[in-house]
């Protein structure tokens, strides 16, 4: 009997300790899920709003700025070292060509042209004395030849000294205005020394950049408008004077140089000036300016593929814009699609969820709530 009993209570100890372990084994199965052997849940796709791009006849005035410059302008200066004997310009005011605005003392030289003056009437009665007496024979060739090398090299004397003289006159070459000058009564100045400016800008020529693409809007003659900050309400009128014949491969601009009418010169040379070209009617590709990402001066879009749901992160070339929109030069396709919001949450390679717009109509409109007060 003792040893029945305690086979008995072994087989119980047996049976408590399958069952245990049977217990622990249905635990485990049951956490199976949670240690990974179940499926994975799919991957979050963030929502965004897409558009499809779209080919949009556009019609954009070509801007630009430029800088003004005078039409002509040179500084005037001596011809010779000598002193300054007559100023007869006033600085800021508009003289014309051939008038003379500076004198230098020229004295000597004016006395000398005076004695040169009298030896070529001498050298002149003398020639005709001897033409008088050649028809009779009474002088030899030799004293007649004489007396036309003394007057012609008395000719050559008065012609040297009247150009010496000219260079002591300081004329206008041109009609223009007279700028800021430092020179004095008596001021001793030599070749290259500065008196002042002198600019015509009766025109002004405006030079500026223009995009290669914009090349087949621009021809000579072309009128344009132009807008200064000092007179922001006057439109200037003026026509393109030349279009230079090699493209900058760097900027791919051309310079457009203009010539604005300044009749009444208002403008000055220097000033900068917006420039306005009307464009011919084009087509181009316009999308959100929301949609693009900057990042230094590189632009980026999310190009959004259909049948996959992926973004693909794309650079484009931008162009013009027009109010809220951005033309598109390089980078993406007519009918494509990218992303207009949401691009916050994305980034390149990832599925996304695209959301349906909601139109200004649909959208909730904010509830007014309307605090009531008790009465004490």
């Amino acid at each position: 009997m003792p040893y029945k009993l305690y086979k008995t209570e072994g087989k119980k100890k047996q049976d408590n300790m399958t069952f245990f372990y049977r217990l622990i084994t249905c635990s485990l199965l049951a956490l199976c899920p949670t240690l990974g052997f179940a499926k994975r849940p799919t991957a979050y796709a963030p929502p965004v709003i897409i558009e499809t791009v779209t080919s949009q006849t556009i019609h954009t005035p070509i801007e630009a700025l430029g800088t003004t410059k005078a039409l002509n302008t040179i500084i005037l200066t001596p011809n010779t070292t000598e002193k300054v004997s007559e100023i007869l310009f006033k600085e800021g005011t508009l003289v014309h060509k051939g008038e003379i605005l500076l004198r230098l003392n020229q004295q000597e030289e004016q006395a000398t042209l005076d004695s040169a003056l009298a030896l070529f009437s001498e050298a002149k009665e003398a020639l005709n004395r001897a033409e008088g007496l050649r028809k009779s024979n009474n002088i030899s060739n030799a004293d007649f030849k004489k007396r036309k090398t003394d007057l012609l090299e008395a000719e050559a004397r008065i012609n040297i000294l009247k150009s010496h003289i000219k260079d002591l006159t300081l004329v206008a070459p041109f009609d223009g205005i007279i700028g800021l000058s430092d020179i004095s009564l008596g001021a001793l100045l030599q070749p290259g020394d500065r008196i002042a400016s002198l600019s015509d800008i009766s025109s002004l020529k405006v030079d500026f950049d223009v995009p290669d693409l914009y090349l087949k809007d621009l021809k000579e003659g072309q009128n344009i408008s132009a807008f200064v900050e000092a007179y922001p309400q006057k439109s200037l009128k003026g026509k393109i004077k030349t279009i230079d014949t090699v493209v900058n491969p760097n900027t791919r601009t051309v310079i457009v140089r203009a010539l604005i009418d300044n009749q009444d010169h208002l403008l000055k040379p220097g000033m900068i000036v917006n420039i306005i070209i009307e464009s011919s009617p084009r087509e181009a590709l316009l999308i959100p300016e929301k949609a693009i990402l900057q990042e230094g001066k590189k632009s980026f879009v999310f190009l959004f593929d259909p049948k996959t749901q992926i973004v693909k992160r794309t650079l484009i070339t931008l162009g013009s814009r027009i109010k809220d929109r951005v033309e598109v030069l390089e980078g993406l396709k007519d009918a494509q699609h990218i992303v207009v919001e949401g691009q916050i949450k994305i980034r390149d390679g990832i599925k996304v969820s695209p959301q349906k717009k909601l139109e200004s109509s649909e959208r909730p409109r904010k509830r007014n709530i309307v605090k009531n007060e008790s009465s004490s």
